[in-house]
C-alpha cells in the first residue's frame, strides 16, 4: 500500500492560528514553533449524515501564513507538506515542536514516508523533481530532476513511484536514484498513485467535456499494460488501497455528485460508498473497517461496505489530505492547520 499516504463535531479551527518562530535552518534539520497543540472542540451531534462517538480534536500546528496539503504518518510522526509555506514538516503524533525536513521547496505536492525518508515530488511544469530527505532532516537529494508536472508519489522497498501529467506518465526510479523507467505512457491527466507488492494504481482524469472521462489504472511493478479498473469517474482525486479493493473520491459538479468509490484488485464490484450533491469529496485513506475522506468543511467516515457517512468533524479550514493510523485520523486544512482525532 501507498505510504505517502471521523462523526465528532469540532470547533473550527480557522481563527485558532498562531504565527510561527524563527528557528528553521538551511536544508531542514532545525526545528521552529508553530504555536502549541490545543484541542478544537467537543463532540455533538452529526445532523443528517450521521451522529459520532466521543472525541475532540487535537491542534498539532497551526499558523496563519502556511497552506498545509499533502500528509503521510508513521509510527512516531505526522508529515506533510506546506504549498504556502514552501516546507516539507514533521511533528510527534502527539504534538510538540515541528520540524522543518526541507526548505524553499516549490509547489511541494504529494508525499510518501518509509522507515529512513520523507519523500515528494515538487509541481513544476518545467522543472519538478521527486526529492527526498532523511526523516531526522538534512539536505533534501533530488531522486529525479526535470519532471512536467509531478503529482502523486508512492514508495515501496526499492523504488519510488509517481505521475507525471506533462509528459501524461507513470513513472518509476530507485530510490537512491538512477535512469526512471516509463511505466506506462499516454495517460491523460495522471493524479494520484498507490502502489502493493504487485502493481501499481493511478487515477486519470481524461479528456471528456463532461469531466467523467476518468479511470482507475494498474500496472505490474515490473511494466506491462496497463488495467483499467473504472472508467468515466468524474476527475477521481483521492485513492488508497486495502488488500482487496481500491478506493477513491470523484468530484461534484452540476451534473454529477460527488462520490466515494471502491473497486476490487481485478476491477470487479465497482461500488458506490457514499454520494452527495454539491460536495467534492477529496482526500482518502482506509483502515480494516471504514474509509475515511474530507469534503467542503467536514471530516467523514462510512464502512468500507457502504452505509451510513458520518461526520467526524466540521467547520474545517479547507481540509485537503487525510491519513489514519490504528487509533488517531490525521488531516491537513489549507487554511493553515494540521489536526488529529481519536478514532470513534
Amino acid at each position: 500500500m501507498c505510504r505517502a499516504c471521523v462523526v465528532v463535531l469540532v470547533a473550527a479551527v480557522a481563527g485558532c492560528s498562531s504565527d510561527a518562530g524563527g528557528g528553521a535552518v538551511d536544508n531542514g534539520g532545525a526545528s521552529g514553533t508553530a504555536g502549541a497543540s490545543g484541542n478544537a472542540g467537543a463532540a455533538g451531534n452529526a445532523g443528517a449524515s450521521g451522529t459520532a462517538g466521543a472525541g475532540v480534536a487535537t491542534v498539532l500546528f497551526s499558523k496563519d501564513i502556511s497552506g498545509p496539503w499533502a500528509i503521510a504518518v508513521d509510527a512516531t510522526h505526522v508529515y506533510w507538506t506546506d504549498r504556502t509555506g514552501l516546507t516539507i514538516l514533521k511533528i510527534p503524533l502527539a504534538g510538540g515542536t515541528p520540524v522543518v525536513l526541507g526548505l524553499v521547496q516549490r509547489s511541494a505536492s504529494a508525499i510518501a514516508v518509509d522507515s529512513t525518508h520523507v519523500y515528494w515530488v515538487n509541481t513544476s511544469e518545467t522543472n519538478g523533481a521527486v526529492k527526498k530527505v532523511p526523516l531526522e532532516g538534512g539536505t533534501p537529494v533530488t531522486i529525479v530532476p526535470y519532471q512536467s508536472n509531478p503529482q502523486g508519489i508512492a514508495v515501496d522497498a526499492t523504488s519510488v513511484y509517481w505521475t507525471v501529467t506533462g509528459n501524461q506518465a507513470v513513472m518509476k526510479a530507485p530510490l537512491d536514484g538512477g535512469e526512471p523507467v516509463v511505466l506506462a505512457s499516454g495517460q491523460i491527466g495522471p493524479q494520484e498513485i498507490a502502489v502493493d507488492a504487485t502493481h501499481v494504481y493511478w487515477t486519470t482524469f481524461g479528456n471528456s467535456p463532461t469531466n467523467d472521462g476518468g479511470s482507475v489504472r494498474k500496472v505490474p511493478i515490473a511494466g506491462g499494460a496497463p488495467i483499467e479498473l473504472a472508467s468515466r469517474q468524474v476527475l477521481p482525486t483521492g485513492l488508497a488501497l486495502d488488500a482487496t479493493s481500491v478506493y477513491w473520491t470523484t468530484v461534484g459538479d452540476v451534473d454529477h455528485p460527488g462520490t466515494v468509490m471502491k473497486v476490487a484488485l481485478d476491477g470487479s464490484g465497482l461500488t458506490t460508498i457514499a454520494s452527495t450533491r454539491d460536495v467534492s469529496p477529496q482526500g482518502i485513506a482506509v483502515d480494516g473497517s471504514h474509509v475515511y475522506w474530507v469534503q467542503r468543511e467536514e471530516i467523514m467516515r462510512a464502512p468500507l461496505a457502504g452505509g451510513t457517512p458520518v461526520i467526524l468533524a466540521s467547520g474545517q479550514a479547507q481540509p485537503h489530505a487525510i491519513a489514519v493510523d490504528d487509533a488517531r485520523i490525521y488531516w491537513t486544512n489549507f487554511g493553515g492547520a494540521v489536526l488529529s482525532l481519536p478514532k470513534p
